[in-house]
């Protein structure tokens, strides 16, 4: 880990903003200012009804635009959190980002969502906390919130931008992947599940594609804004098996790849009692 650096925010009648105090001031205004123009300037990697992502580069052509007047609000105070280690410590020239719009489904939905935490707000929480536990998951630069006193709606979620494959594509040519590359995964995959129950939190959509596997066979876990911490130990255990059988379903009948990451798992199931019990006192 580095030093430690700011993280701040702004707020206004409509909006809320946290953001990691590296990002270029530039940035940090085009997405306070308009974060559905940043989003639509970039390249749309998905777009459903839940959410929508856009890989964002930065700075743009006329990324200095967006930095001109002042501030629509002023800042609120600052707090030190600790950043990602490694050449993640400053914000490079020509750096991409993942940006992310958590949509509203309908009426309803948003009726309900009005007084719960955003799921903006929940990645960038898990996301730092992850990264400070060791575990590859993309690091949280900002995230922005539409509200109105204590109602929200519509959030976004401004993350480092990871390469790699899909753990779903590995599954679909399981027998083209070296059976050492499979050991590497599958060993980093217990890891993982490990500091998971060290923190005592359950991620909540384990589907293959919320894994990514780079070019030097790092295994990232993706998409937390459905993650969340049970503090009951029963409600944690019930939600941490359908973590369990969520992520086992991803490899249909490959006996062979489902018995070893079982394995893995099974190790790991009396550290993970241990380390829920160990965060819920904490």
């Amino acid at each position: 880990m580095g030093t430690a650096s700011p993280v701040t925010c702004r707020r206004s009648i409509g909006r809320f903003m946290q953001w990691d105090g590296r990002l270029p001031d530039g940035l940090v205004e085009a997405l306070w200012r308009d974060p559905d123009a940043l989003l639509g300037g970039g390249s749309v990697v998905s777009a459903g009804k839940r959410c929508t992502v856009a890989r964002v580069a930065w700075p743009r052509e006329n990324a200095s635009d967006a930095a001109k007047g002042p501030s629509i609000a002023p800042r609120c105070g600052s707090q030190q959190a600790q950043p990602p280690g490694g050449d993640r410590t400053a914000v490079r020239q020509n750096t991409v980002f993942a940006l992310k719009r958590f949509n509203q489904k309908g009426p309803l939905h948003t009726v309900i969502h009005w007084f719960l935490p955003t799921r903006a707000w929940r990645g960038w929480r898990f996301g730092r906390r992850l990264q400070q536990e060791g575990i590859a998951t993309p690091w949280p630069w900002a995230y922005v919130e539409n509200r109105l006193g204590p109602l929200r709606w519509t959030s976004y979620l401004l993350t480092e931008y990871v390469t790699g494959e899909p753990l779903q594509r590995w599954i679909d040519r399981a027998d083209q992947i070296p059976r050492s590359e499979w050991e590497l995964v599958i060993r980093q995959f217990g890891d993982l599940w490990r500091r998971m129950a060290k923190l005592g939190v359950v991620h909540g959509d384990m589907k293959a594609t919320n894994f990514l596997i780079d070019a030097e066979r790092r295994l990232w876990v993706l998409d937390l804004d459905g993650m969340r911490r049970p503090l009951v130990s029963w409600i944690w255990s019930r939600a941490r098996a359908r973590d369990e059988m969520r992520f086992l379903r991803n490899f249909g009948n490959r006996r062979d790849l489902i018995d070893s990451f079982r394995t893995q798992i099974q190790e790991k199931r009396s550290a993970a009692l241990f380390g829920h019990q160990a965060a819920g006192a904490r």
